[in-house]
């Protein structure tokens, strides 16, 4: 292994002590070192040391943690990460400013889905660096960890264990890391009105610090992907592995503005112009401003999940009941609006006629349109039960609903599979929830405001 700046630096530095060392003492008086100038030696020194350190690529910080502080588990969400199942793909993308390249980690959770991590690479060590408002701007490099697998890049895995995901991140900053600065071109309130009691905000990106992504896996079949550069250029890059991983990283621009928004999905449907497949055949993405907007490709090669069967006279026995009195939700306010009026909490009750273990199967409870003057009262509520559930389980889903609505609530309660409605060249796990069995229904009164 050849030496590194950081081992040729105090090989000499110790030479140099040696060589001082051995020199004879002479007798003519030699004045002494002020304090002063002893303290610059010593800051030159670790100066020059930190060089070296950075010279040779072994300035790191501390790993990375969740910075939402969420509780990971096993049987809830989408599950906690199998750290035996993380490895990268074979992806090394150059960023648009230079620096270390981009890559992708691909691994599966307990709850039969699976997770893409993007990062900056070091080393084949995946991070993120100390800029752009994270980790205190200390210019390290943080190793992010599969413990720390984002829960929006993640999907369920089809019938055959393989993840078909696509996302699109418009305004990840280029510390890869996006709670450290905000997109310069993100909706919302201007910082000056926002409350001062709120936390304070992040501050906004510098434009030249915007990345655009677009990035996933479209299975084993997928060869290649196509999409245009930053000078409008048509290029195009061959997936990685099994996975048919693809990375793409883009300057943001007025054709691309960092909004700091982020898009799942299971096919790319912005971004990629188009997907080669391994037979030859071109799949086209039509552009999002046309008639009709976008159109992704269908995942080829997916294979739809199995799913539990209903019994044929489940268990219909639903209950709903109001609480005595309004309350305020479980859930806080966005950043920077004003704290949620109390509200009545319906409470769901149920038997569960089946066993529901991953992301592919799952029940959901639909609330039909109730009376009253915000338009709110018009709209269905809809609380997907996500996390596993066993047969004969009683299962329980809050919902919250305005004072300022009256009358009767009726809803349903149904099971969603993937096997229900689709056609072949559909994407999965997509349609109307309606058109899913119901379990049950139920009817309850909104108490008087």
């Amino acid at each position: 292994m050849s030496p590194t700046p950081l081992d040729r630096f105090l090989d000499d530095f110790g030479n140099e002590l040696i060589r001082a060392a051995s020199r004879p003492r002479l007798s003519v008086a030699r004045p002494q070192m002020s304090r002063r100038s002893l303290a610059l030696a010593t800051a030159l020194l670790i100066a020059l040391v930190a060089t070296a350190l950075a010279a040779s690529g072994v300035l790191s910080g501390a790993p990375v943690r969740d910075p939402y502080g969420d509780a990971v588990r096993p049987n809830e969400g989408v599950g906690a990460p199998v750290i035996a199942s993380a490895h990268l793909a074979a992806l090394r993308v150059a960023d648009p400013a230079g620096g270390l390249p981009w890559g992708m980690r691909i691994l599966h959770t307990t709850r039969h889905a699976g997770c893409v991590q993007v990062g900056r690479l070091r080393d084949g060590t995946l991070g993120v660096l100390g800029r752009d408002g994270a980790f205190r701007n200390d210019g390290l490099f943080h190793p992010l960890g599969p413990d720390v697998a984002s829960r929006s890049d993640c999907q369920a895995l089809d019938g055959e264990g393989k993840l078909y995901l696509a996302m699109s991140w418009q305004g990840l900053p280029a510390s890869a890391w996006p709670t450290g600065c905000t997109a310069s071109a993100a909706y919302g309130l201007p910082l000056a009105l926002r409350r001062r009691h709120r936390p304070r905000p992040a501050p906004r990106c510098a434009r030249a610090d915007e990345r655009i992504l677009y990035y996933g896996t479209l299975g084993p079949q997928a060869r290649s992907v196509s999409y245009r550069d930053n000078s409008g250029r048509l290029r195009s890059e061959r997936t990685a592995g099994r996975e048919g991983a693809y990375l793409v990283v883009l300057r943001s621009d007025h054709e691309h503005p960092a909004r700091g928004q982020f898009s799942p999905g299971i096919s790319p449907a912005s971004g990629i112009v188009s997907v080669t497949y391994r037979d030859g055949h071109r799949c086209v993405i039509r552009d999002p401003t046309d008639l009709g907007g976008a159109r992704a490709c269908p995942p080829v090669g997916y294979v739809t999940p199995s799913y539990p069967r209903l019994p044929s006279r489940p268990d219909r026995t639903i209950g709903a009941r109001f609480s005595a009195h309004p309350i305020h939700p479980m859930v806080g306010p966005p950043p920077g609006r004003p704290g949620p009026d109390r509200e009545w909490l319906l409470t769901i009750r149920f038997r569960a006629p089946v066993t529901t273990t991953d992301l592919s199967s799952y029940y959901i409870v639909l609330l039909r349109p109730r009376r009253g003057p915000q338009p709110q009262c018009d709209n269905t509520l809809g609380a997907p039960v996500g996390r596993s559930v066993t047969r004969g389980q009683v299962v329980e889903v809050p919902l919250y609903i305005s004072p300022l609505c009256h009358g009767a609530a009726h809803g349903v309660v149904v099971f969603h599979h993937p096997g229900k409605g689709r056609r072949a060249d559909e994407i999965p796990l997509e349609g109307n929830p309606f058109h899913d069995p119901v379990i049950g229904r139920f009817n309850a009164r909104i108490p008087p405001a």
